[in-house]
């Protein structure tokens, strides 16, 4: 007897591991008789509203803070991780600026060129995915923006300087540093 309630007791862990919903399926047709068609139509009918503008007219931010303690953790072991490529890429830049001095001649295909070898990640994440983008004229040793990723966050953009120093700026900031009007 206590072995079949053993089993018994299996059988329904493993039923609900493996998420066995019995007349909840997608591919089955609702009961009121409408399936993909009804949900086209009421999407149809109240298209989605675009985000609005913030309120210096700027683009609504990309990125998110998580919501709960499990997407904090999360976010935490990913953002270390970006901070890692990212001064990865002012180590790169600081060789790069080596062989090209003069910041009027650096251009970003020769130090995606540069770099394609020792770390085809960061190439992959600037070049193809424009993950980061990059700075060429800024001068090493200052205060200049290097590089930074191509989304903003809510806060700003997380940027990396050319003095190694990683942190968030504001959109007003990032437009001065970068010249942009």
């Amino acid at each position: 007897m206590r072995s079949a309630s053993a089993w018994l007791v299996f059988i329904i862990v493993l039923a609900t591991a493996t998420g066995c919903k019995r007349g909840n399926r997608d591919d089955a047709p609702a009961r009121d008789g409408g399936g993909e068609g009804n949900k086209k139509d009421k999407l149809a009918q109240n298209p989605p509203k675009p985000p609005p503008p913030n309120a210096d007219g700027g683009a609504q931010p990309v990125k998110k803070g998580p919501q709960s303690f499990l997407g904090t953790l999360h976010a935490r072991g990913e953002r270390v991780a970006l901070d890692n490529e990212m001064k990865q890429i002012a180590i790169f830049f600081n060789a790069f600026c080596i062989d090209h001095p003069n910041p009027g001649t650096r251009k970003v295909e020769d130090f995606l060129n540069s770099i394609k070898r020792d770390s085809y990640k960061i190439h992959e994440g600037i070049k193809t995915e424009r993950f980061y983008t990059m700075n060429m004229k800024a001068r090493l040793g200052t205060d200049d923006i290097l590089a930074y990723e191509t989304q903003m966050y809510s806060d700003g953009y997380y940027c990396i300087r050319a003095t190694g120093q990683l942190g968030l700026v504001s959109q007003k900031e990032w437009q001065a540093a970068l010249g942009i009007p």
